[in-house]
């Protein structure tokens, strides 16, 4: 078929304006400066800091973006400086400020910013950032220097902590290794650190104006903002060798160490989203284990879009999981719930707010478990339901939502907070046993109560809702859901739901897709990359999902699964780069063979879903007992392997359809 879509958006699900960076070094010290943040401070190739930035957020906590401008990079071999002005501005908002940042040969860094109030506005945050890499320091000690000059010996939390682990925070003094430690120092407001992982975020933050302070406050016009941050590398005079990062990727699968895949379900679409003959098939050939539905009781709009969803969970073949929401009229639950029974709609579960543990919600509980298992939690991050733990472990389980972008957006960063997940679920179990843990939903952006503007109008350009990101119909976006299905798999994750089935936020795009400039085309009826996620994992539900380890999971990551006639592992690039993959199977398989959705084919996959299973599959040639292939620029990458030689039918067989 003809190419209609750039890859950029291929990529990226839209258009993307050029990005200033630079590899910039102080003495020992390198670090990355990318469209006004300097991420990855590494000595060695040991990360040090994850991120130095400065945010602005609104009276809703939403970060505001800043524009630069009159960017001035000197840089030398061994020392740099970094001027550029900054300018927010949103709805009421219009902050400025001018930014220099100074490295020097002995491992100082100086970053310094002179802001002011262009107009008078309410804010909850103005200020630097520094994020801690949650990998490096989960349990590491650490040294507080507070306000009055007292320093406090203490340790990074190692389960997620719910409140800050860090207050009053001065200065702080690190110990990433034997050799070296390192000094933050903080002035212009009072700072204090949080465990960021509450968010699904891979970083411990230490932030200005503390959360005890009442919030939001407001900034009047003139006002000025001025704070800096300054750093000193101990016990490391000499300047190493700033290697580059390794040309391969080794990726290894450990076979002893086994789990199994958790239940997975799609979230149900909204009525506007009208699922077609087709649709359905394809979201049948899908294998979910169910479809998740919202409902509040007495709601006319919320109860029709429930029964919608029961339709669509026919079709499909699968069980509702319902996110209950409580209401006072007790009646109106058990309207709803004669409403189930008497049409036979299948629940496997229920996820009910904390309030359901109240005493005199007891016959309502009571009523709920008599149709399916409830699991009490959270519609919100992991944070509400770490901050309120149920009274007692609920015999159904948990449950929570997650979405990476809770603090930043970029794309670094969604992926970053992949590791995070691990984390939390961790965490959780320490203190909920083996109880069930429901993930429902996964999403990319944080969700509104509606989506805003039609998502069906015939024709023309129209806003995106303000919970829709064009990485949803991206490789990028594919890749994304690999890694996080890899994370919540291994740590033993009972049930996720992400997504929606249809429309911007799911992984079909509507009869009438929208049209919206620069990014996805108007193809009705098409399929996202993320759908053929889905069903190359879910083709193989029963199967054991083994422990992998990426060298570089920045870089690449993904899933491995063993089932008696083989081992299946899918990888993902996240990079504009092409990535030579070392493949270690852990001697389980003597032949494997590849195929790969990229630019080239994405859109013809997208187009006709059946073409990705039909695409050619590649023989690996193992040497030394590795498997080794390239991936392409944001490739998603199936491989099958056998302990024997290949089958004759080999894995082009296992899907049939149109061209």
């Amino acid at each position: 078929m003809k190419p209609m879509l750039e890859n950029q958006v291929l990529y990226f699900g839209s258009a993307r304006p050029p990005v200033a960076e630079a590899i910039l070094h102080a003495g020992p010290i390198e670090v990355l400066f990318r469209d006004g943040v300097f991420r990855y401070l590494r000595v060695g190739k040991r990360e040090i800091l994850r991120a130095v930035y400065f945010a602005v957020r609104d009276a809703h906590w939403r970060t505001i973006a800043g524009e630069l401008s009159n960017l001035d990079i000197r840089a030398g071999a061994e020392s740099f400086q970094v001027m550029y002005d900054c300018v927010h501005r949103a709805r009421d908002i219009d902050f400025r400020w001018h930014a220099k940042v100074s490295g020097y040969v002995d491992g100082k860094i100086v970053w310094s910013a002179q802001g002011e109030a262009f107009s008078s506005f309410y804010k909850n945050r103005i200020g630097y950032c520094v994020l801690h890499p949650s990998t490096e320091y989960s349990g590491a000690p650490c040294e507080i220097r507070h306000s009055d000059g007292a320093v406090e010996v203490t340790r990074f939390p190692i389960g997620v902590a719910p409140h800050q682990p860090f207050l009053d925070v001065a200065a702080m003094r690190m110990f990433p290794g034997e050799e070296f430690d390192f000094e933050l120092e903080f002035t212009g407001d009072q700072f204090e650190t949080e465990d960021q992982r509450n968010w699904t975020d891979a970083s411990f933050k230490t932030y200005s104006t503390p959360l005890a302070r009442p919030c939001p406050v407001r900034l009047v016009k003139g006002e000025n903002v001025s704070q800096s941050i300054g750093m000193k590398l101990n016990g490391k005079s000499a300047v190493e060798d700033h290697s580059s990062p390794d040309s391969e990727v080794r990726f290894t699968v450990y076979p002893e160490e086994r789990t199994r895949l958790p239940r997975i379900g799609l979230k149900s679409a909204s009525l506007i989203e009208r699922q077609s003959e087709k649709a359905i098939l394809r979201l049948r050939d899908l294998r979910l284990d169910h479809l998740s539905a919202e409902l509040i009781p007495g709601d006319s709009t919320s109860e029709a879009e429930f029964l919608s969803a029961a339709t669509t969970a026919r079709h499909l073949g699968v069980p509702l999981e319902v996110a209950l929401t409580a209401v006072e009229d007790s009646d109106a639950l058990k309207r709803i719930l004669i409403k189930i029974q008497s049409e036979s709609i299948s629940v496997c579960r229920w996820l009910a707010d904390f309030q359901m543990q109240q005493p005199d919600r007891k016959l309502e509980l009571e009523a709920l478990e008599a149709v399916a298992q409830v699991a009490i939690g959270t519609g919100q991050n992991y944070a509400e339901l770490n901050r309120n733990r149920p009274s007692e472990c609920p015999k159904g389980g948990v449950h929570f939502s997650l979405n990476p972008q809770v603090h930043a957006d970029d794309d670094a960063t969604l992926i970053e907070n992949l590791a995070a997940q691990s984390s939390v679920m961790s965490s959780l179990r320490d203190w909920i046993g083996n109880a069930p843990i429901v993930v429902s939903p996964v999403t990319l952006k944080p969700r509104i109560a509606r989506s805003q503007g039609d998502e069906n109008l015939p024709s023309g350009t129209i806003a995106m809702p303000d919970d829709v990101d064009p990485r949803q119909w991206s490789l990028l976006g594919a890749g994304w859901t690999l890694g996080s299905l890899k994370h919540l798999a291994q740590s033993g994750a009972d049930s996720v739901t992400y997504y929606e089935t249809a429309g911007w936020k799911g992984v079909l795009a509507s009869q009438t897709a929208s049209r919206l400039e620069g990014q996805f085309a108007p193809i009705p009826d098409a399929v996202f990359p993320v759908y053929h996620v889905f069903r190359d994992i879910l083709e193989w539900k029963e199967a054991e999902v083994l422990r992998t380890e990426s060298a570089d999971p920045l870089r690449v990551d993904g899933i491995a699964l063993m089932q008696a006639d083989g081992v299946r592992v899918m990888l993902a690039n996240f990079q504009t780069a092409k990535v030579n993959v070392v493949l270690d199977l852990g001697g389980l398989a003597k032949s494997a063979g590849s195929r790969q959705m990229n630019a080239t084919n994405a859109e013809e996959c997208m187009v006709y879903p059946e073409s990705f299973g039909l695409t050619r599959t590649l023989p690996l040639i193992q040497t030394e007992g590795m498997f080794r292939l390239e991936l392409e620029p944001y490739a998603l990458a199936t491989i099958d392997a056998w302990a024997g030689e290949e089958p004759a039918c080999g894995a082009n067989a296992l899907h049939a359809g149109e061209p």
